[in-house]
């Protein structure tokens, strides 16, 4: 029986447990991962059944005004140097598949995927879940 408490505020989650007001807390894995990476006493930690990770991109506007060196600066991002650079010095995952992955990073091979995201539905969804999420939290801190 944990005491649940429901934040309006995304960072006071992850700098809630950093700071120990917090014993977990659910947030998204880059700012987390960032704690760790800083030294923190915190472990990031993916739920067995499950997580999803929504399609990270990097893409060109339509109709820019330079349609050549947008094409240019994507190749550059997704090439196998930055690509790399990105995999080993911040907490976002790389596009690339192969590309390193510092330590303070969990392997993708070490977190279970949901077969069937669909983000459209999500979507579409958004509010249904949220509520049902905090009733679920609701009756769990009675």
């Amino acid at each position: 029986n944990l005491d649940g408490k429901m934040s309006n505020s995304s960072s006071q989650v992850y700098k809630g447990v950093a700071e120990g007001e917090y014993v977990v807390g659910l947030t998204w894995e880059d700012p987390a991962a960032n704690y760790v990476k800083e030294g923190a006493a915190v472990e990031v930690v993916f739920p067995v059944e499950g997580a999803i990770f929504p399609g990270e991109s990097v893409q060109i506007l339509k109709d820019c005004k330079h349609p050549e060196n947008a094409k240019k600066f994507v190749d550059y991002m997704l090439s196998e140097k930055i690509q790399n650079a990105v995999g080993s010095t911040l907490t976002v995952r790389p596009l690339r598949k192969n590309a390193t992955l510092a330590d303070y990073m969990t392997p993708q091979s070490e977190i279970k995927l949901f077969d069937n995201y669909d983000e459209g539905w999500v979507a579409e969804n958004k509010l249904e879940i949220t509520n049902r999420f905090s009733e679920h939290m609701e009756t769990s801190m009675d």
